[in-house]
C-alpha cells in the first residue's frame, strides 16, 4: 500500500505524459462558447515550420534557399453546447429601402 502510494506521488511531481493545464480532448469552441486560448501545438502538426515561416526566419539566407512549407493542420472537431436551427434565406434576396421609420 505503501508503495502504490509512493509511485503515484511520483507520477503526479515527475509529470510523466505532460499532462499539466492540458485538455485531454481539444476542440474547437462552437456554438454557445467564446474563442478558447489553445497552442500552436493543438492546431497544427508541424507548427513550428509555419511560425518560422511567419516570422520570416530563413528569409535573408542567399546561400541555401528554404523548401516551401506544406501546413500540416490538425482535423479538430467542435465542441457545441446546443443544435442550431437552420436559416433560411429569400432565394433572391431584396432590400426594400424605406421600411424602417428611422433608416432611409
Amino acid at each position: 500500500m505503501e508503495q502504490e502510494f509512493n509511485a503515484r506521488f511520483y507520477d503526479y511531481y515527475s509529470n510523466p505524459g505532460n499532462l499539466f493545464g492540458r485538455a485531454s480532448k481539444t476542440m474547437l469552441p462552437g456554438n454557445g462558447l467564446i474563442g478558447a486560448s489553445m497552442t500552436p501545438f493543438d492546431l497544427a502538426n508541424n507548427a513550428c515550420d509555419i511560425e518560422s515561416l511567419l516570422r520570416g526566419h530563413g528569409t535573408d539566407n542567399m546561400v541555401f534557399r528554404e523548401a516551401p512549407i506544406e501546413p500540416d493542420f490538425k482535423k479538430l472537431p467542435s465542441l457545441n453546447l446546443f443544435e442550431s436551427q437552420t436559416a433560411y434565406m429569400p432565394d433572391p434576396m431584396v432590400v426594400h429601402r424605406g421600411q424602417r421609420p428611422m433608416f432611409k
